[in-house]
């Protein structure tokens, strides 16, 4: 039998939830490997502490990286529509769920931490994701100690719908050994490290083929929702500004047809005096004299009016200013009593 079949059968990870609690609770703050060094673990070192200690469970070794461990989207998520109404719920594997354009979801993983205290996990969207212009974050911590399923916000800061299922992956997590401390190093039964390192070479490719492997087929572009918005804006008050100055040529044009329509009814009106008899016209102007002399009486009326008011102020300033001073000069001999 070769060492590489030896090795394979030798990676019992935890089959359930209660075995890897198992596990961390023999392990926590024992660390099983003392001999490697404070660091970013390698995808051999990774796959010896997620055995020994059962800290991400369930494990698939296939998801291993070099330097990494792929996770994928799990099945609770959380969200606020465009009318701030919130769903949360659990979808099926089956179902799809959609990044929707300008959106934050939060969403969380199919696997679980039980990370010892000499553990700490950092992670950030697989590249394809970065490549859709999602966000996550730069590089959240997760603490030594941490135990349970995250709970992770996605951006969607993009014009673009983007697909995924459950089960899909979603974000690349790092490990990373803390500094020694002495309690970690207690003398105790240790296991033989077994883990395989993953090897891969990854060639670099150009924008195009980074693109087309990240994109759905019916998106061909990435743009910010922001500057789409910002360009619609703009078009939105170059149509408001046209729409105006139309308007405001249609309401120039129809007070001018408005005073032309008056203007010559008003000449009608006139010519309609002119052919009138001599009688009519005189009748009209013995009543538009009495109206003025009415308007007059009206007016004269008025002025009376305001200047009784205007001395009836003038009275009841005057009594106000007397009872003032009175009031004061009555304070004053007090003050002088006292005295």
């Amino acid at each position: 039998m070769s060492q590489n079949s030896q090795n394979k059968n030798n990676f019992d990870y935890a089959i359930d939830t209660d075995e890897a609690i198992k596990r961390n609770k023999k392990w926590i703050n024992i660390d099983p490997f003392p001999k490697i060094l404070p660091a970013l673990l390698n995808s051999a070192d990774i796959a010896d502490y997620v055995r020994v200690t059962g800290m991400v469970w369930p494990f698939n070794p296939t998801q291993l990286k070099s330097a990494a461990y792929e996770m994928l989207l799990g099945n609770e998520i959380l969200y606020w529509n465009d009318k701030g109404k919130e769903t949360h719920k659990t979808i099926n594997d089956s179902d799809t769920l959609t990044f929707h354009r300008n959106s934050i979801t939060y969403v969380t993983l199919k696997e679980n931490f039980l990370l010892p205290d000499y553990i700490a996990v950092r992670f950030n969207l697989t590249i394809n994701h970065v490549h859709k212009g999602l966000l996550l974050g730069t590089g959240p911590l997760v603490n030594p100690g941490f135990r349970g399923k995250l709970m992770i916000p996605i951006h969607n800061l993009t014009p673009n719908d983007y697909p995924i299922r459950p089960g899909d992956p979603l974000i690349s997590v790092e490990f990373t050994k803390l500094s020694s401390y002495k309690d970690w190093e207690r003398e105790t039964e240790r296991p033989d490290p077994v883990g395989e390192y993953v090897e891969k070479h990854i060639e670099g490719a150009s924008f195009n083929k980074y693109l087309q492997k990240a994109l759905p087929h019916d998106v061909h572009k990435v743009e910010s929702s922001l500057s789409t918005a910002l360009n619609k804006a703009e078009r939105e008050i170059k149509t408001v500004k046209r729409t105006a100055q139309a308007l405001s040529l249609t309401v120039s044009l129809a007070t001018l047809a408005s005073i032309a329509a008056l203007a010559w009814m008003t000449w009608q009106i006139f010519q309609s005096y002119q052919t009138s008899n001599n009688e009519e016209i005189s009748d009209l102007y013995s009543i538009v004299s009495e109206q003025k002399n009415n308007l007059k009486l009206v007016e004269y009326e008025i002025k009376r009016l305001r200047l009784d008011l205007e001395s009836k102020k003038l009275n009841n300033l005057e009594l106000k200013i007397k009872s003032e001073k009175e009031i004061s000069e009555g304070i004053k001999e007090q003050i002088n009593e006292k005295r």
